[in-house]
């Protein structure tokens, strides 16, 4: 380093700041939301969010998995950092460039009405956003996560700010907003490269591994996490864009309105994978160290899961009514959002569920083995979705994503070397239980037996587990 304070990674101090910004993020993403639903008709915010879906799904291999690489390669390379920045954005622009006309292709023939600067703007928000991760990634791998936070809360912060211009001034033309949103991911990207080329050069020359590798190398060596990234987000976009093909897009916006709320809550089982993945990989080695981490782990779900499934109902109970327009909470398009997140909690449990052996398998020796068990998900719930989407709608695309869930839960169980850990009847108790429990909720919500009865019944169920297991209420020290 040519000058200045070295800073390493830190687990606790870069959690805190990365988990700060997807909070601001979250929070901020679905204050843009609530202004799409009341800028656009649910057609139109059906179709926008769609489109934005449709080409993340089509330019996901762009990726290509690189910026794990970095992140995993630049703390023992330092010096190299700058030269595996510049060969993965190499990489992905001619990627991107075989890839953007087939999707503008495909685009203009599936949305052949669409305004053209509407399609070309929804079609480069995602490219340039993936433009954003080889930068962000050497930040996070250089210990400068506060960076790449400042990232990640600056293309949301403008992005909304955008949407809100848009929405004083009357705006209803969603071109409008996805030039806005475009614009936003611009800004953060320019952001990106500009903090991330100041702080690789500080590092430039400096000694340690070689880990710069010529492309063909390097795309070999990141093939599983390119899979891996290509599968994720099939779970939560399919089911939307399968709902706009084979139903409406007024489906589709409620259902997006739903899982909004669902992907708020998937932030706590994504903040134990990324703060456990580390203590697993360091005991990688040690069969007897892993196993009880894992339960340790796995004690913690268990006292979780009432919490957040019983305080995430309430919220957003409350919630959505304030920040959605009527139609979304009115019933009028055959569901409420509230009901569509309320049935999602089964799904939100079992993640959390998945979370320690989820884990494991992904902190293995076998890197495809982590591929093989998301692929295994995903397969479902495509199955579940062709069948159930054209049969039930909605409501279709709620059981494909919680079947994707208990798909990956159950999944992550087989391939792990913990397994049920001699507790497979905690395991089912705590599925069949808290599937009861929102399953008594909703008859309620849709009159089917007395309101009141049915939430006591729920709480009760959602208690069930910690009556019957007793997860123990301990709080292990770093020294244990």
């Amino acid at each position: 380093m040519v000058g200045g304070e070295e800073r390493r990674p830190q687990l606790l101090r870069d959690s805190v700041w990365l988990t700060a910004a997807d909070l601001v993020s979250i929070f901020a993403g679905l204050l843009g939301q609530v202004i799409l639903t009341h800028a656009l008709l649910s057609e139109e915010y059906g179709l926008f969010i769609v489109l934005i879906d449709a080409f993340a799904l089509m330019f996901m291999l762009i990726d290509a998995g690189l910026p794990t690489i970095i992140t995993r390669d630049i703390p023992r390379a330092r010096g190299q950092a700058r030269g595996l920045v510049h060969r993965t954005l190499k990489i992905q622009a001619v990627l991107a460039a075989i890839f953007l006309p087939i999707g503008l292709v495909s685009g203009f023939l599936i949305w052949p009405d669409i305004p053209v600067l509407l399609l070309i703007c929804c079609s480069l928000i995602p490219i340039f956003h993936i433009f954003t991760y080889a930068h962000r990634s050497a930040l996070r791998a250089l210990g400068e996560a506060r960076q790449e936070a400042v990232v990640k809360v600056l293309e949301r912060f403008a992005v909304t700010s955008g949407y809100a211009i848009l929405l004083w001034n009357g705006v209803s033309n969603p071109t409008w907003y996805a030039l806005s949103f475009l614009s936003g991911v611009i800004i953060s990207l320019g952001y990106a490269v500009w903090r991330g080329e100041k702080t690789t050069l500080l590092y430039t020359g400096e000694e340690g591994e070689d880990v710069l590798l010529d492309a063909k190398q390097l795309l070999l060596s990141a093939l599983p996490f390119a899979v891996t990234l290509g599968i994720l987000p099939l779970l939560g976009r399919m089911e939307k864009v399968m709902l706009a093909s084979w139903d409406t897009y007024s489906s589709a916006a409620l259902f997006h309105v739903a899982y909004l709320a669902y992907l708020a809550g998937l932030t706590v089982p994504q903040a134990m994978r990324a703060a456990f993945l580390p203590i697993l990989g360091d005991s990688r080695k040690e069969s007897q160290v892993t196993l009880s981490e894992v339960r340790k782990a796995r004690n913690l779900v268990n006292l979780l899961i009432p919490i957040g499934m019983i305080g995430g109902a309430i919220v957003v109970y409350f919630l959505f009514p304030l920040a959605f327009p009527e139609q979304y909470n009115d019933g009028s398009m055959g569901r409420t959002a509230f009901e569509l997140f309320l049935l999602m909690l089964v799904g939100w449990a079992a993640t959390m569920l998945a979370v320690p052996t989820y884990v494991e398998v992904c902190a293995g020796k076998r890197p495809w083995l982590f591929t093989r068990m998301l692929g295994e998900a995903a397969v479902i719930a495509v199955i579940v979705a062709i069948f159930a989407i054209p049969a039930w709608g909605v409501m279709g695309a709620v059981v494909s994503s919680i079947s994707a869930a208990i798909a990956l839960l159950f999944s992550s169980i087989h391939h792990s070397t913990t397994g049920f850990d001699g507790n497979q009847s905690y395991m089912i108790v705590s599925i069949v239980c808290f599937s009861a429990a929102v399953f008594a909720v909703w008859l309620g919500l849709n009159n089917s037996v007395s309101l009141p009865a049915s939430i006591i019944i729920g709480v009760i169920l959602c208690l069930m587990p910690w009556l019957l297991m007793k997860p123990e209420f301990k709080i292990y020290s770093e020294c244990e």
